[in-house]
């Protein structure tokens, strides 16, 4: 699996248990909703940066999100 891909299947994960939802995420985050949905439905890639603002929201490290990809 690629980063992209772990990306987008552990955000989803992750929102499920958390009960949160995209909006939320995207607020707290201070993130574009346009730039999350690329990233979870179009395997779109994303910043480091992006990517640490939505794991300090979700409670998890960067590595949390990125999971499951192949080295």
């Amino acid at each position: 699996m690629t980063v992209e891909e772990a990306l987008a299947v552990n955000l989803k994960q992750l929102l499920q248990e958390k009960h949160m939802t995209h909006r939320k995420l995207c607020k707290d985050a201070d993130v574009a909703t346009s730039t999350l949905a690329c990233i979870l439905y179009k395997g779109g890639g994303t910043t480091i940066y992006t990517a640490y603002k939505f794991a300090k929201v979700l409670g998890v490290s960067v590595n949390d999100l990125i999971e499951g990809a192949d080295e």
